[in-house]
């Protein structure tokens, strides 16, 4: 057993007695490189396993952290490639600021919130084979 995976059954509603969901939304957000990706489909596979409802009820989303970001004032740009992210900037770019992130460590609270918030940022996850 794997206390890390008791951790999040328990934190979303599931005990020995069943499943009685204690959240509205369950936002799963790991790095974006392929241990990320390994990670958060474990994570929702168990979840599928254990607590279905969440799925049916639609409260199960994926976030999408930005490996790159631009600040430039109060204006925060985040894109998944550096190609990206100079096209959405424009002639403007400044490479000073901007930030590459290795992992969900390096990123800061104000960037995290403002993507976990945002709905380009995330997406939900439907499960279509319960239904």
């Amino acid at each position: 057993e794997s206390q890390e995976i008791i951790n999040i059954l328990q934190s979303v509603g599931f005990t020995k007695d069943g499943f009685t969901p204690r959240v509205g939304k369950v936002v799963v957000a790991t790095d974006s490189d392929s241990d990320g990706a390994h990670i958060r489909t474990l994570v929702l596979t168990v979840l599928s396993k254990f607590c279905p409802e969440l799925f049916e009820n639609g409260s199960v989303f994926v976030s999408d952290v930005p490996l790159y970001s631009y600040r430039d004032g109060k204006t925060f740009v985040h894109a998944a490639t550096l190609e990206e992210l100079r096209k959405k900037i424009g002639t403007k770019f400044d490479r000073r600021k901007m930030t590459r992130a290795k992992g969900l460590g390096e990123v800061s609270g104000d960037e995290l919130r403002f993507c976990q918030r945002r709905q380009g940022c995330r997406q939900g996850i439907l499960e279509s084979s319960r239904r």
